[in-house]
């Protein structure tokens, strides 16, 4: 799974630009890391940061884009390591800590990345998604209300409906009704979301979806009656296209998006998909901007597209499962969650999810307490943990 972290451009070129008084060499040196850094040239990019700080071991910018270098190219070890120095040598860098959260939060460590993104928030220069990434944070920790605060404090308040005309009697024949035109539905209150790959810009994340955590100490209520089905919209990866078009209209989709232009950001997203259908970000973040515009079975299509051009997008499958999890497809979730499962057996969120799903019913308590037994296990001191414990004593195997 890879997150925006390497997206911080907006936040740490002025910073290092403004601040590099260097001698010539390794100015020049820097410089020509920040041209392979723009041209996504990231192992020649990190060639040219590593000299840099090894001419200059305090040059904070050089071992945060260092960092993300790194990470681009695999090397997450070492990435993290980077930007860890990066902020031992300026505590109040806010790239670096943005970096760092997404880092860590992509390989399972959401508390650490909490504290790293809630740093980066108190900076002016924070990049717009950073609430969005810290929601998905306090999600995976376990910490659903404080995501659930975050997100009602960034989403934009609903409109209320337009009200309906009154029914007019028919002039000549009264006892005809006429039905007036319903109301256009509620705009939908958009969801924050977990993260894509942009190719040359930053891709508008996901995170979870608003959705209230249950936990049980009485007996569950039953399943519902109807369990729906959902029927793949494809069965082969899309065949790869043109990358170039692609990628220029996904930029201008991403900014449309942050920009909150739903409508535009749908439109430039579609394009890009149509130029290469292969593009598993582009899809990524079209699902995204269709689920928050409310096209909920469009924004279910794009995340299977997405997965099929790249069955590893861990952040596509848990933003799919959340919506088809929200949309009764409760079958459907629990497949994306287990195969996530498969990937990382220490996934909090995932476990939690499932307990979630299989507490509701009580043929399926033996699942729930399993998964929220493995919860604990990975999240002991989780605000959960007290009510999950309750349950589990009420519902422990005789």
């Amino acid at each position: 799974m890879k997150t925006p972290r390497r997206h911080l451009l907006t936040v740490a070129l002025g910073l290092v630009l403004a601040g590099c008084n260097r001698e010539p060499s390794v100015q020049d040196t820097f410089q020509k890391g920040l041209a392979h850094y723009k041209n996504a040239q990231y192992a020649q990019a990190a060639r040219c940061f590593e000299h840099t700080v090894a001419a200059v071991p305090g040059h904070a910018p050089a071992w945060n884009f260092l960092g993300v270098c790194q990470l681009e190219t695999g090397q997450t070890d070492a990435g993290i390591r980077s930007l860890e120095q990066a902020l031992r040598l300026d505590p109040n860098y806010s790239a670096a800590h943005y970096n760092l959260g997404l880092a860590q939060l992509e390989h399972g460590q959401p508390e650490a990345a909490i504290a790293h993104l809630r740093q980066a928030q108190q900076s002016p220069t924070a990049p717009a998604d950073t609430w969005q990434h810290l929601a998905l944070a306090y999600q995976r920790a376990g910490a659903t209300k404080q995501a659930e605060q975050l997100i009602a404090k960034h989403s934009p308040p609903r409109p209320a409906p337009p009200a309906a005309p009154p029914t007019k009697p028919a002039p000549v024949k009264p006892t005809t009704n006429f039905t007036t035109t319903p109301p256009p539905p509620a705009s939908v209150t958009p969801a924050p979301a977990t993260s894509a790959p942009a190719a040359t810009a930053p891709a508008t994340p996901a995170a979870p979806e608003k959705k209230e955590v249950v936990v049980y100490t009485t007996p569950p209520p039953p399943p519902p009656p109807v369990k729906k089905t959902r029927t793949p919209v494809a069965t082969q990866p899309p065949k790869a296209g043109n990358r170039i078009s692609a990628t220029l209209a996904f930029n201008d989709g991403v900014r449309l998006h942050q920009r909150r232009d739903l409508i535009g950001a749908i439109a430039a997203y579609t394009k890009a998909v149509a130029a290469d259908p292969s593009f598993a970000a582009a899809h990524y973040n079209l699902a995204i901007a269709c689920r928050d515009a409310g096209q909920t079975e469009q924004a279910l299509d794009h995340y299977e597209y997405a997965l099929l051009a790249k069955p590893d997008y861990t952040d596509a499958r848990y933003n799919y499962a959340l919506l088809l999890q929200q949309l009764g497809y409760t079958d459907d979730a629990v497949r994306q969650f287990e195969e996530i499962l498969k990937a990382n057996p220490k996934d909090a969120g995932v476990h939690l999810s499932l307990a979630t799903i299989y507490v509701r019913d009580r043929a399926t308590t033996r699942q729930a307490r399993d998964h929220y037994e493995a919860y604990l296990k990975l999240q002991p001191n989780s605000p959960l943990a007290r009510d999950i414990r309750t349950w589990l004593d009420k519902n422990a195997e005789r």
